[in-house]
């Protein structure tokens, strides 16, 4: 998917977590950017944003 477009994983891991603080599912996260929910969560634990 659009993964492969970003030029480095913390990249992308920035594009996901404006995603989620504009409050987009995680299931749409995850098919927009080829990325699991699993993923996402240790994302957003990690980043200490819980939400």
């Amino acid at each position: 998917m659009d993964k492969e477009n970003h030029k480095t994983e913390k990249e992308l891991q920035e594009i996901i977590l404006q995603e989620k603080a504009r409050g987009t599912p995680d299931l749409e996260i995850g098919r927009k950017y080829g990325v699991t929910f699993r993923y996402i969560e240790k994302l957003i634990i990690h980043s200490g944003k819980n939400g």
